[in-house]
């Protein structure tokens, strides 16, 4: 029958059931660029050099400089009481290496394979790979540290004991290639990189948001056809909320474009608000991607400081701020995928502090030593000293939203601060923040 959605479509509305493509409203809400005249400078990879087509990657000569760290240890299934608190743990473990006599044992056409499979599959083809040479770095295994019970480490049922040790080698193999190539990549990049002025026409900025409303939210679709009425009259002067503090438009004079939308989807439980309960269905969607909850504080504890401190610590001085969109933006570097989610300006007369900040929970990261922390390293002495610019300082930032009590294993305070990760929950970070980007 030629009208069965028709039908199928009422069906869905008569038991009150979304009925996909009649389900949402879009509304448009337009940005108001605030770049104006202003002199900006952003760094890019100059154009016509390609990594792929002038450099040929031999990662066993990347060793020294890598440190991979790979977890093989069991969870424990059942939870302890510690002073009547249930805790979750982990098993005995010790630091090792495989050995002669586990690597002997190995199927080394395998482990090859597994790793040009990876090879192939990011479209690395300038990397030179050989079983040989895999074999070569695990004889010399001191780029690695293996965490595993030591039981893993002994010879009881041979088929599944050579498969464990395997599987380990694959996964410290692509740890360390993926990390030999970003490394060669962003090293190469570093020496051909620009200063530029950003532009209007820059990925970053775009002329309006894609709200799309489930129809059976009226009021908020209602209340975002005010915000855009507000904003084509150019009566937004404050932050505006949709649905209390789960949808807003945030206004801030020093962002470079005006509103920034935000969406806060998760209770203090984790428990997602904004979709339906029967269908998971979201109530709401938004394009490009609005601000999480980090990143929403994160401009507004930099509005706060900035009012409180503009006839002071930044009397004479200009300070801008630009969301930067990821796989859009600015990326350090395109092999490492990482886009840093602020660039922040401070400039005093002719000086630009340029700084990249990404606000983030940094519990899964690998360390201390993670490319994304010690970026701010790369840009001082790669990046800076190639822009022949005497007027640009460039630093990066982690404003981590995982409180430090949770990664004392990494390393002490003044640790965190040296490696320019800082905590969203010290009252000092903002001010620790902007004092040490005027001192770069």
């Amino acid at each position: 029958r030629a009208d069965y959605m028709d039908t199928f479509r009422k069906y869905l509305e008569d038991e009150g059931l979304p009925s996909n493509e009649d389900t949402y409203t879009e509304v448009k809400i337009p940005t108001v660029n605030l770049l104006g005249d202003k002199k900006l400078k952003v760094v890019r990879l100059k154009e016509g050099y390609d990594f792929k087509k002038n450099v040929v990657v031999h990662p066993e000569n990347m060793k020294e400089k890598i440190i991979v760290k790979v977890d093989w240890l069991p969870k424990v299934d059942a939870l302890y009481s510690d002073n009547n608190r249930e805790v979750s743990g982990v098993a005995d473990f010790t630091e090792s290496k495989l050995r002669p006599a586990h690597l002997n044992l190995l199927n080394w056409n395998r482990i090859f394979f597994a790793i040009e499979q990876m090879k192939n599959e990011r479209n690395w083809y300038n990397m030179e790979l050989s079983a040989d040479m895999l074999r070569e770095l695990m004889d010399a295994p001191d780029w690695y540290e293996l965490s595993i019970q030591e039981a893993d480490l002994e010879f009881h049922n041979f088929g599944r004991d050579v498969a464990r040790w395997e599987d380990i080698t694959v996964a410290l193999l692509r740890a360390f290639i993926e990390r030999a190539y970003k490394l060669a990549k962003g090293r190469w990049e570093a020496q051909y990189m620009e200063t530029v002025y950003i532009s209007p026409n820059d990925a970053n900025f775009f002329e309006e948001y894609s709200v799309e409303v489930r129809n059976d939210k009226r009021e908020w679709i209602d209340k975002l056809l005010e915000l855009r009425e507000q904003i084509l009259s150019g009566n937004l002067e404050n932050d505006f909320q949709i649905y209390n503090n789960w949808i807003k438009a945030l206004r801030f004079d020093r962002h470079l474009y005006c509103p920034v939308l935000c969406m806060r989807d998760k209770d203090r439980n984790n428990r997602r608000i904004l979709v339906d309960g029967n269908t998971n269905e979201p109530l709401v969607k938004i394009s490009p991607v609005a601000l999480n909850v980090g990143e929403t504080e994160f401009i507004e504890h930099i509005r706060r400081y900035y009012d409180k401190e503009k006839n002071r610590l930044f009397k004479g001085k200009e300070v801008y701020l630009l969301r930067n969109e990821s796989r859009k933006g600015i990326g350090f570097f395109e092999a490492s995928n990482f886009y840093p989610d602020f660039i922040l300006w401070v400039n005093d007369g002719e000086r630009q502090h340029v700084t990249f900040i990404d606000p983030k929970g940094i519990r899964n990261l690998k360390g201390m030593q993670d490319p994304k922390i010690q970026l701010f390293k790369q840009l001082k002495t790669e990046v800076e000293p190639s822009l022949n610019d005497a007027d640009i300082t460039l630093d990066s930032y982690i404003i981590s939203n995982t409180p430090v009590r949770e990664l004392k294993f990494w390393g002490t305070k003044e640790e965190f601060t040296e490696n320019h990760v800082l905590f969203k929950d010290d009252d000092d970070y903002m001010d620790l923040l902007f004092r040490n980007v005027l001192k770069s």
